[in-house]
């Protein structure tokens, strides 16, 4: 697996990783239920015209939005998509809205080294441990356990009825 992500990782091209661009692409379609109500390229304030009527805040050079999801995910919420793709500026790109995590530089790092084979079981070195190691602890059975205290005299239970029961007989 490590070496297909890597074979993947070497066609890759570009600054975000396509899967993301796709599924961002896929989410600017049908934002109509909200209105950007213009305070710039930087920020705005998005409504929401279906059943909700919410208001949110999107400063996108910050990445934020007060519904919280682009500063958990790294990816811009449905929020901040609509106010991206109401500017109709030419120098608007959606891999400058994504963080860095998603960029393909990061994935090719991330598979960048190999892993080396091992030999077999049989060439491996025995090594020698200052301590035993011993089996794990048995695991604890279902139910509830048992009262570690006795209880006394005055506090009753079974014992005075394993008594009434004696003195019958």
């Amino acid at each position: 697996m490590w070496a297909k992500r890597r074979k993947i990782s070497e066609r890759l091209s570009g600054k975000i990783l396509p899967a993301v661009i796709y599924q961002l692409n896929a989410r600017t379609r049908g934002l109509g239920h909200l209105t950007v109500v213009d305070g710039g390229y930087s920020a705005a304030e998005i409504w929401d015209t279906s059943n909700t009527h919410n208001r949110h805040v999107v400063k996108s050079y910050l990445h934020e939005c007060t519904c919280l999801e682009w500063q958990h995910t790294g990816k811009p919420c449905q929020h901040a998509l609509a106010l991206i793709t109401s500017v109709q500026s030419a120098n608007v790109h959606m891999e400058d809205f994504v963080h860095e995590y998603y960029s393909v530089d990061r994935f090719k790092a991330a598979y960048k080294r190999l892993i080396e084979p091992l030999p077999d079981r049989s060439q491996w070195p025995n090594v020698e441990l200052p301590f035993g190691l011993k089996a794990p602890l048995d695991k604890k059975e279902a139910g509830r356990y048992r009262k570690v205290r006795t209880k006394s005299c005055l506090e009753g239970g079974n014992s005075g009825e394993k008594r009434a029961a004696k003195e019958a007989e």
